[in-house]
């Protein structure tokens, strides 16, 4: 940032954020901030003092969390007119205290049918600074303004070790199924506040694998009176918990089983390696994912057979449709699951020196030009060895699992199982070399395979350390190898 001179005006160059959640004991704070310029001899030394009231304004989290859906009835619920569960868990989170008459105070006791979303909540604060807070003003961000007001009568104060009635919060996006998040600010005289405001839907993400996505579950061709299992996932990706209330499938010899749940995203399901999970509770928490398995024996007459399996949770019911060929003869794998031993990942980048430019693509030509050995040649091995390096790590869960679809001109959609052991590929055989006694003016002589491992052409060059430019910074590469040869 440059500022003019003979500025009359003052310029901001930067914004000071204080965060009192890193000061561990002491209740004042000083230091200085320094600020430099290109000339040395400008310096401007800034001082500063924090005074700290422990304490904070404590508020209930769930008032502040907006449920968006339709607010669907369960079949249970849909005969008799009455609380549907989506509504039920809306109150529950809401605060709400349900009794014989039927509705919080101030209510009528009536039909019920209002979405209660729709109804004021009621924002109350505790104090437990040791001293009366000013709560002089609340704002929202202009974005936020469409879909959440607030009802606030003016500055409020409250007492040191008390609670007030501070605003009135109301969902104004009811019905949309719209994800947001937004935050309330609460201007005080000692400090300022953001309060979380959440709009959620309460809907299942699902996950199919290989794919992932909502797609069929695709069975395949299987024989007639053949067994096979699939599996799907449901992600809970809403700040609330759900309720797993019921799971099934309308096709007659097929079964749905709860595998398990745990913490997750899709990411953490595709380099998951086994199906063993230590839960099987029936509520999915926040950032948590179940898993379920179609397991279906397959009719006795050839056909194509399309059919539908269900999660309900106290929000929704999701579908995910699953099909199945069935066709006389059988079709097998031998063994069940092929495995690829000490495989690895092959990048657009080939590791090691070498190769023809016309053949390398992406960092692979930052490669190919340091070949005549230029003074940044350790500068830039280095750099795409760690590049790869984190790469294949950030890859290597150690085994992976997928699943191969087989079409033949009989047999259209057979899957099967296929593992993968990762290994970090090596170019040298053997990895040490040791030479005999050999009598001075003599010579021995060992010899180096290069072997390469990979499906694609590889290009070695080979050289004498003290032949490489810089080879001080080359050498913690070199030791990582010999790690590795170890």
């Amino acid at each position: 940032m440059k500022i003019p001179p003979g500025t009359v005006r003052p310029t901001q160059v930067a914004t000071v954020t204080f965060d009192p959640s890193k000061v561990t004991s002491g209740k004042k704070v000083s230091g200085k901030i320094l600020v430099k310029s290109k000339v040395s001899a400008y310096k401007l030394s800034v001082p500063f003092t924090v005074d700290l009231l422990h304490g904070a304004l404590l508020f209930n989290t769930s008032i502040t969390k907006f449920y968006t859906g339709t607010d669907p009835r369960t079949p249970e619920s849909s005969g008799g007119g009455g609380l549907t569960l989506g509504s039920l868990a809306e109150r529950v989170l809401g605060g709400e205290v349900l009794g014989g008459g039927g509705g919080r105070e101030g209510e009528g006791g009536g039909g019920g049918t209002s979405h209660p979303s729709r109804e004021p909540r009621n924002l109350t604060l505790t104090n437990t600074f040791p001293c009366p807070v000013v709560i002089y003003n609340l704002t929202l961000p202009d974005e936020a303004r469409a879909h959440f007001e607030v009802g606030w009568a003016g500055p409020v104060v409250v007492g040191e070790g008390q609670s007030a009635h501070v605003a009135s919060l109301r969902l104004l996006s009811v019905g949309t199924d719209a994800r947001l998040s937004t935050s309330l600010t609460v201007h005080t005289n000692i400090t300022t506040i953001k309060i979380p405001l959440i709009a959620y839907n309460g809907k299942l993400t699902k996950y199919i694998p290989p794919l992932g996505g909502d797609s069929w579950l695709d069975f395949g061709t299987l024989g007639m009176g053949d067994q096979r299992d699939l599996y799907f996932y449901a992600i809970n990706e809403n700040p609330v918990e759900l309720r797993l209330c019921g799971w099934g499938s309308n096709l007659t010899r097929s079964a749905v089983e709860l595998m398990g749940v745990e913490e997750g995203n899709i990411t953490s399901i595709r380099t998951r390696n086994n199906m063993t999970y230590a839960s099987k509770s029936l509520f999915l928490k926040p950032n948590h994912y179940a898993v379920f398995r179609i397991g279906v024996v397959t009719p006795d007459t050839e056909g194509i057979f399309i059919a539908e399996s269900y999660v309900q949770t106290q929000f929704e019911q999701i579908k995910i449709p699953f099909r199945l060929r069935t066709a006389d003869g059988s079709l097998s794998v031998v063994p069940n699951t092929i495995v690829f031993h000490n495989s690895f990942p092959i990048f657009r980048q080939v590791g090691g020196r070498g190769g023809k430019e016309t053949q390398v693509q992406g960092g692979g030509q930052q490669w190919v030009n340091t070949l005549s050995l230029t003074s940044h040649v350790a500068d830039t091995d280095t750099s795409l060895y760690s590049t790869l390096r984190s790469r294949y790590l950030n890859l290597s869960a150690g085994i992976f699992n997928t699943s191969i679809v087989l079409h033949t001109s009989e047999v259209h959609g057979f899957h099967f199982t296929v593992q993968a052991a990762l290994k970090w590929p090596l170019l040298c055989s053997p990895s040490h070399l040791t030479f005999p006694l050999t009598q001075v003016f003599n010579t021995s002589v060992q010899e180096v395979f290069v072997e390469n491992p990979a499906s694609v052409p590889v290009v070695a060059q080979i050289l004498l350390l003290h032949h490489y430019p810089a080879p001080q910074h080359i050498l913690s590469i070199i030791h990582h190898q010999l790690v590795l040869w170890s």
